[in-house]
């Protein structure tokens, strides 16, 4: 798994070109909702135990 670097990284023309993501692909990401992610981990951690794991 790999990650690109942040928007506000210079990368060398090469490699941007290479990995680098469009204006638009950069305006289509989203910021994860951190409060929601904390308040239904528990919940979420119970359902991947029992429907995953069994």
């Amino acid at each position: 798994m790999g990650f690109l670097p942040t928007t506000d990284t210079p990368l060398p023309a090469a490699l941007q070109a290479e990995i680098g993501l469009t204006p638009a692909q950069q305006a289509a990401l989203r910021v994860q909702d951190f409060d929601y992610l904390a308040r239904s981990n528990a919940a979420t951690l119970d359902f991947w135990n029992r429907e995953f794991k069994g």
